[in-house]
């Protein structure tokens, strides 16, 4: 009597398959990324580009040890150009620009530790997005520092590069122009690193950063 209960109990929960769609339920898999992977490899990816652009740039400095005439083309106004440059640069932008190419190769590793999940990447992500805050806040405000304090010599300069290349254009108002882009883009690059610190910091990024792969 046992084998035919349970062939009857069979043969029903075989028809109510069929009346369902013939289908078993099947464990969905959800398809979201694990925590944490996500801001880990945006972090990453921000600082190789970021560093490796400002390698680039810092080097060029360098490079240039802080000559400003080799880096303007020749064309109209080639001399006023060269002086108001000169003017604009601040004495100080040698030796930041070293420090912003190691604050730079300090990005590039620490990018390139994140993208590879070595348990290290948290840490050095750290001291490289403090150094690179520290740099920029420097460096920022060195640039408004000199163009503020020699600001009449500036202008002069700048007003006369106009006059040779551009015709009647307000230096004074240009070099406000100037200055308030400065302020701003700086500061959406500090907001940006400042952002990136506190994101590393997060237990999540900690955790995918911990968890071996499988």
């Amino acid at each position: 009597m046992s084998a035919l209960a349970l062939e009857h109990a069979a043969t029903r929960i075989d028809a109510m398959g069929h009346r369902g769609g013939g289908q078993t339920e099947r464990p969905v898999a959800s398809g979201r990324l694990p925590p944490g992977l996500r801001p880990t490899v945006a972090i990453g990816l921000g600082a190789l580009l970021f560093g490796g652009w400002q390698a680039l740039r810092s080097g060029r400095v360098l490079d240039r040890g802080g000559d400003v005439a080799s880096a303007v083309p020749f064309g109209p106004g080639h001399d006023a150009l060269v002086d108001y440059l000169e003017a604009l640069q601040s004495p100080y932008a040698l030796p930041v620009s070293g420090g912003v190419f190691l604050v730079s190769l300090l990005l590039l590793l620490a990018g390139g530790l994140l993208l590879a999940r070595r348990p290290s990447a948290r840490w050095w992500a750290q001291q490289a997005l403090l150094a690179g805050l520290l740099i920029f806040t420097l460096k920022t405000l060195l640039e408004l520092t000199h163009a503020l304090g020699d600001a009449e010599v500036i202008v002069a300069r700048l007003q006369t590069f106009l006059d040779v290349a551009g015709g009647p254009i307000d230096a004074s108002a240009s070099f406000r122009g100037q200055l308030l882009q400065l302020v701003v883009f700086r500061g959406v690059l500090l907001a940006l690193l400042a952002g990136m610190l506190w994101r590393v910091t997060r237990p999540d990024v900690a955790r995918w950063l911990r968890v071996p792969e499988r």
